[in-house]
């Protein structure tokens, strides 16, 4: 079981996850909203084919939900975030916005960062390679970082809802 879902992971999934980060981290620099979109439907697909992947090599009697729980509320996150940056697009775009939106745009990749290498650290574990069930740490931790993705696009929304007259740098004369 391992083998394979290994092999299928670091040609199929892991390519897509790393594509997506590199995409996230240079617009990220470069401020280019057609790039975060980009880079997260990237993460989205790795994740997903990631969820598939697991779901395909359970052992039906040995099957644990909760490990992938945090991973499905994860790819509902990016969902979410993908509708409210489309929904606010022109607002990004124009930087008719509070500098806060950067802040937690970071904070919310860094979660995301943190989730995707917890979950390989916990599928490269023994206990994984032995029942295909996530160490109990690793499901807690995605669980706590899932918590806080959470609340880091509850604050991305509200900034996008209420403060979006903060930080104009385009000066009409």
């Amino acid at each position: 079981m391992d083998s394979n879902f290994n092999n299928i992971c670091s040609y199929i999934c892991s390519p897509l996850l790393i594509t997506g980060f590199l995409i996230l981290i240079i617009s990220n620099i470069t401020k280019k909203l057609y790039g975060i979109i980009t880079a997260y439907a990237f993460i989205l697909t790795g994740l997903t084919g990631f969820i598939i992947l697991f779901l395909a090599m359970q052992n039906k009697s040995f099957f644990n939900i909760f490990s992938i729980v945090p991973i499905v509320i994860l790819i509902c996150i990016i969902v979410y975030l993908l509708n409210v940056i489309t929904k606010y697009y022109n607002k990004i775009e124009n930087k008719q916005i509070s500098r806060d939106f950067d802040v937690f745009s970071n904070i919310f990749t860094t979660i995301i960062f943190l989730e995707i290498v917890i979950m390989y650290l916990g599928s490269s574990s023994n206990e994984f390679k032995s029942n295909g069930i996530l160490p109990k740490l690793n499901v807690l931790l995605l669980y706590f970082l899932t918590i806080l993705g959470i609340l880091s696009i509850y604050n991305i929304n509200i900034i996008l809802n209420y403060y979006t007259t903060d930080g104009f740098t385009v000066i009409n004369h």
